[in-house]
């Protein structure tokens, strides 16, 4: 049960900071050039939630006080991956709406 909750917790946490980078821009695509621009905050923002959900992850403490486990590097690779699956569905979001919009 600790494991499964990690696995929720830290999977959420990576699919909001996909979804941080692809909602800067509302309406344009994160695949252009101008996505660099000003993106420093965010990542900034990205690393301190990295850090705090480290944290929360490996330090005994609120391992046991949110009773979670540790995990493993293929499961953060595992996790990357699946919740990196947002970011095409949130630029066909952002395409459809383009199109309605035009008509």
């Amino acid at each position: 049960m600790e494991y499964a909750r990690s696995i929720a917790v830290n999977g959420l946490v990576m699919f909001e900071a996909y979804y941080l980078l692809c909602s800067r821009y509302l309406h344009a695509s994160i695949f252009r050039r101008q996505f660099f621009n000003g993106i420093m905050p965010c990542l900034i923002a990205i690393g301190l939630v990295a850090v705090l959900q480290l944290l929360f992850t490996y330090f005994p403490l609120s391992q046991r006080i949110f009773e979670v486990a540790g995990l493993q590097l293929q499961d953060w690779l595992i996790l990357l991956v699946v919740s990196a699956m947002i970011v095409p569905v949130v630029e066909l979001e952002k395409f459809l709406l383009q199109k309605w919009h035009r008509r």
